[in-house]
């Protein structure tokens, strides 16, 4: 019992108990007062303890807390300086690529301007070679006939040869300027797109080049319509049926155009019954005043398949030849449905994966 006393876990009433009795012992007799006195002395000690062990404990429960606090509070004084290192390192970022975009935006300007400069030394360039460089051509065009003509009786024939070649050479110098500066506007002068009757350009196109009786034009089915440039759309023509009748190589022959269905694209095609391409040149025929033969044999400025290719390119499609020597050559170029398909997404190839193209049908001829 006087253990438990001294852990201060006696139930009341045997506290009660114990007391009553200790009284009534002192009462009567003087020992029992010594004894109570004893374990009084001892219960107070063992409280002492445990409230020194309390105290203890409380206080090392605070220390601990406070060093944790401490901790704590270093841990976010660390987080905060390094957020702070890092809010300064990118706010130098940023200005850095702020200074660059203001660099940029100003060499952009300057490049613009430049640009503009360029463009307009560029119709300069156009206003001097459709006037000042073609009209001496006219001059020398017009005096070569007239010597012709008003010495026709005095001249031989390796003098009648001689103006011929000369005024050959006046209407060659003539197409060159007429090419450079049609490929010129293609590329500073913004199409203007319209809906076309292709069907009805190219019988156009096929009127105005008049071809000769030993050669027939086909078109191989109904044309649809397109949204094109016009000039551009006659151009393309011009140059592919063109070149078509004048390289044919044969005593007859026969040039087909047709158009194929290409999923987003119309895929035309000019096909001949000429001598044909060798597949080494195929790239070649496309570059500038390139020639497969030498302009005295057959007059050519070399700029046609290059403006072609230009204006294929431009409105969104591509342009690709297939040609068997001695069979004949295909010229294809592909126009886009819809153009706002090129729009949101330039670089589509002329034919999409999987496509393969779907002739028309319903074959007309134009002779």
């Amino acid at each position: 019992m006087l253990r438990r006393l001294a852990a201060g876990v006696l139930p009341v009433r045997h506290l009660l108990a114990l007391i009553v009795l200790l009284l009534s012992l002192f009462l009567g007799a003087g020992a029992l007062v010594s004894c109570l006195l004893a374990v009084v002395v001892w219960m107070w000690i063992g409280w002492r303890k445990s409230a020194r062990a309390l105290a203890e404990s409380m206080t090392a429960a605070l220390r601990k807390s406070e060093e944790e606090l401490r901790l704590a509070r270093d841990e976010l004084q660390w987080s905060a300086q390094r957020r702070m290192d890092e809010l300064i390192l990118t706010n130098q970022v940023l200005q850095e690529e702020i200074g660059r975009r203001i660099q940029a935006e100003v060499e952009l300007e300057n490049k613009i301007q430049q640009l503009n400069q360029v463009n307009a030394e560029l119709n300069d360039f156009a206003y001097i070679v459709s006037h000042d460089l073609r009209a001496p051509l006219r001059a020398i065009g017009s005096l070569a006939h007239w010597i012709a003509e008003d010495n026709a009786e005095v001249l031989n024939s390796e003098g009648r040869e001689n103006l011929d070649t000369l005024m050959n050479r006046v209407r060659r110098m003539d197409a060159l300027i007429n090419g450079i500066l049609q490929f010129s506007r293609i590329g500073r002068i913004e199409p203007t797109r319209e809906v076309l009757d292709s069907d009805k350009v190219v019988r156009e196109v096929i009127d105005s080049l008049a071809p000769p009786e030993n050669i027939s034009v086909h078109i191989a089915a109904a044309l649809p319509e397109i949204n094109y440039d016009r000039a551009h759309l006659q151009q393309v023509f011009q140059n592919l049926i063109g070149n078509a009748i004048k390289h044919l190589g044969k005593p007859q022959g026969e040039i087909v155009v047709s158009c194929a269905d290409a999923k987003a694209f119309w895929e035309f095609a000019v096909r001949d019954t000429g001598v044909g391409i060798e597949e080494k040149h195929f790239e070649r025929i496309f570059k500038i005043f390139q020639t497969l033969k030498p302009r005295d044999q057959v007059e050519a400025s070399g700029i046609g398949l290059t403006i072609v290719k230009a204006i294929a390119e431009k409105h969104g499609g591509k342009v690709r030849v297939e040609s068997t020597v001695g069979e004949g050559t295909t010229f294809y170029f592909t126009v886009l449905k819809h153009f706002d398909e090129f729009a949101c997404a330039p670089g589509v190839p002329a034919l999409a994966a999987g496509g393969e193209p779907t002739l028309l049908s319903t074959p007309v001829e134009v002779m």
